[in-house]
């Protein structure tokens, strides 16, 4: 588990090994990765979570990646 802080809100982030996996999907394969988040109490705060991921390739030389993709998502959470 991640601890993650800004200001006085603090999130918490797992991901257990069981909750990842790579399944072949139309045309190509799927990465599915569960995340649990956890949002601490706040007086004062959006009730918005922007969640962002990168998707990077690694090739034949090491230590050298490319990003294959970016998705962003906003998800809205209860107080």
């Amino acid at each position: 588990m991640q601890e993650l802080r800004f200001d006085d809100i603090r999130f918490t982030v797992e991901v257990s090994s069981d909750q990842t996996w790579l399944r072949r999907a139309l045309g190509g394969h799927e990465l599915c990765v569960q995340l649990a988040i956890g949002v601490s109490p706040f007086a004062e705060a959006g009730k918005i979570l922007a969640l962002e991921a990168d998707l990077f390739g690694f090739g034949t030389v090491p230590g050298q990646r490319s990003r294959l993709g970016r998705a962003t998502v906003n998800l809205a959470y209860p107080r």
